[in-house]
């Protein structure tokens, strides 16, 4: 009927003109075993979830923002104040090393 890897134009034509003999079984339904599931797991997802679930005011909404706002802020500070302290670290051990070698 087919090659080994058949192509898709072999495919379709199959299926056009072949299709009426094709038999499909019916479906089977298949039994899964529910696992058990720890109580205190069950409690912790069920309080996290409700946690998330939980409605807010827009009083708490607007200082969410403003906080996560303040953290972005906080964080860019953090970040350039880091770069430029390696900056200088590394101007300072350019001039050491000058230093040393002023004499040659």
């Amino acid at each position: 009927m087919f090659h080994q890897e058949p192509s898709n134009q072999e495919i379709y034509e199959f299926v056009l003109h072949q299709y009426h003999k094709l038999r499909f079984s019916p479906s089977v339904e298949v039994k899964t075993k529910q696992e058990k599931q720890n109580p205190k797991r069950k409690q912790r997802e069920a309080i996290k979830e409700l946690k998330r679930l939980k409605t807010s005011t827009k009083s708490q909404i607007a200082l969410k923002l403003a906080y996560e706002e303040k953290k972005k802020v906080k964080k860019q500070k953090a970040d350039d104040f880091k770069r430029l302290k390696q900056k200088r670290q590394f101007v300072f051990k350019q001039q050491k090393k000058k230093q040393k070698h002023r004499g040659r």
